[in-house]
């Protein structure tokens, strides 16, 4: 990577030329070439919204620079500055960051489905010829929360102090990675690689750990309260078995009117050894704070449901009933309410009671033709 003084620095209007041309040659129009940014100066620059897939900031330095909402799909930016970067809620599926500093970066809702952290070839000339070094990633203190990580390779990333809070972190590779302190709150790690990862201080709090490899870690002081793990098989067995009757005696109060079966509360309870609930009449079900991540609800009758601060991530809630359902709080994260009703529902003395979403998190929650005519969210 060229020495700062040493780097060509564009102005806004020449990099706007570039852009232009570079959205000429993606629409098939005369005029069009690939803008290559390779070794140029572009700190400060507003890049934001801008379609530059497959363009090439290699070694470029973009110190500050505005990129939010950027599509940046395959691009190339292996040993680039990004360092204080804005990059919220950018397309960079597949990008090439090797080598790429990214202190206290804002990578928030950022997709890096597949993106390559690992370390990348930095090259100097050195008398009488090139010194070819290699450098780790550097995200020290940058936001990723609410990202989607999946199956990217952060072998060895520097990340100490990192925010991944809410991240989907699905098959990434993270073994040997420096992330003392930092935050994995509510993130989904199923199935992410973190062999010999420094962990020390770091939070994981509600996080998702199911299959997750954590030999050889270094978690001192790591917090990992009420982090969903893999169910164990013989436990697993023996509460599916006292749950199933437990929600047996529920269904038949409810639809008996309370003249059979049980009155009964799964507040705070792990549900996941049902495995599946599809098409169950699981009206009024009262599980505030319950865990249900992964199951399967879909065509369930879930009406007038409490389901405050439950887990639902992952969840299949399609064409399920959640008419009047209370959801505030609830963790929707990546789950599946295609074609799901969540219409007010009509009590027979009390009126309508809507379905309530304020405060739900709906990071990547999928509502293809749901019904949410008169439910309660926040603006």
């Amino acid at each position: 990577m060229p020495s700062r003084k040493s780097m060509i620095r564009l102005s806004q209007a020449e990099v706007d030329m570039m852009c232009r041309r570079h959205e000429r040659l993606w629409a098939a129009e005369p005029g069009g070439a690939r803008a290559i940014f390779a070794g140029c100066d572009l700190s400060g620059l507003d890049l934001t919204d801008r379609p530059l897939m497959d363009c090439d900031f290699s070694g470029a330095n973009l110190t500050g620079a505005r990129m939010s909402r950027a599509l940046l799909d395959k691009a190339q930016m292996t040993c680039t500055v990004l360092d204080e970067a804005a990059l919220q809620n950018i397309s960079l599926r597949q990008g090439d960051l090797r080598g790429a500093s990214l202190r206290r970066s804002l990578l928030s809702g950022a997709d890096l489905f597949e993106a390559d952290f690992g370390q990348g070839s930095l090259v100097r000339n050195a008398g009488h010829g090139a010194n070819i070094s290699m450098q780790a990633t550097i995200a020290t203190c940058a936001d990723l929360s609410g990202a989607d990580l999946t199956r990217a390779k952060m072998s060895g990333i520097h990340a100490d102090g990192a925010n991944f809070s809410g991240a989907l972190l699905h098959q990434t590779k993270l073994a040997g990675a420096h992330l003392e302190g930092a935050q994995f709150a509510y993130a989904d790690l199923t199935g992410a690689d973190l062999i010999g990862a420094v962990l020390g201080n770091a939070n994981l709090e509600c996080s998702v750990l199911v299959g997750t490899r954590l030999d050889r870690c270094d978690m001192q002081d790591t917090n990992m309260t009420g982090a969903v793990l893999k169910l164990e098989a013989e436990a697993s067995e023996l509460a599916e078995v006292n749950l199933s009757e437990r929600l047996k005696a529920f269904t038949d109060w409810v639809q008996s009117g309370g003249r059979s079966g049980a009155s009964t509360t799964f507040a705070g309870v792990d549900l996941r050894p049902l495995g599946h609930l599809s098409g169950r009449d699981l009206s009024a079900l009262s599980a505030r704070g319950a865990c249900l991540y992964g199951l399967d609800l879909s065509n369930s009758c879930l009406a007038g449901a409490d389901l405050r601060e439950a887990d639902l991530r992952q969840c299949n809630l399609n064409k399920a009933d959640l008419r009047g359902a209370r959801l505030q709080g609830a963790r929707l994260d990546s789950a599946d309410l295609s074609g799901a009703n969540l219409s007010p529902l009509f009590i027979l003395g009390h009126g309508e009671m809507p379905a309530d979403l304020r405060d739900a998190k709906l990071q990547r929650t999928i509502l293809t033709n749901a019904n949410i005519a008169g439910a309660l969210m926040n603006l």
